[in-house]
């Protein structure tokens, strides 16, 4: 999952379980292992700018479908 649109020196976090826990980002993906096995999944981004102002939270919902075609 690519990550896009931040500020310059800005950090980012993300959460997989509807925000009760964050993990930081880094780079500009979040691996799929992360999202576990296939299924529904919800996903929120958030955006801390250089000097720790915390954006609002942006969220996806999307189908992880590992298989290979």
């Amino acid at each position: 999952m690519k990550v896009s649109g931040l500020e310059s020196g800005a950090y980012w976090r993300y959460s997989t379980d509807a925000g009760q826990h964050w993990t930081w980002g880094s780079g500009a993906e979040i691996a799929s292992s992360v999202f576990g096995a296939d299924g529904l999944k919800d996903l929120q981004v958030q955006q801390v700018d250089a000097a720790g102002n915390y954006g609002g939270t942006q969220s996806l919902q999307f189908t992880l479908n590992s298989a290979v075609i």
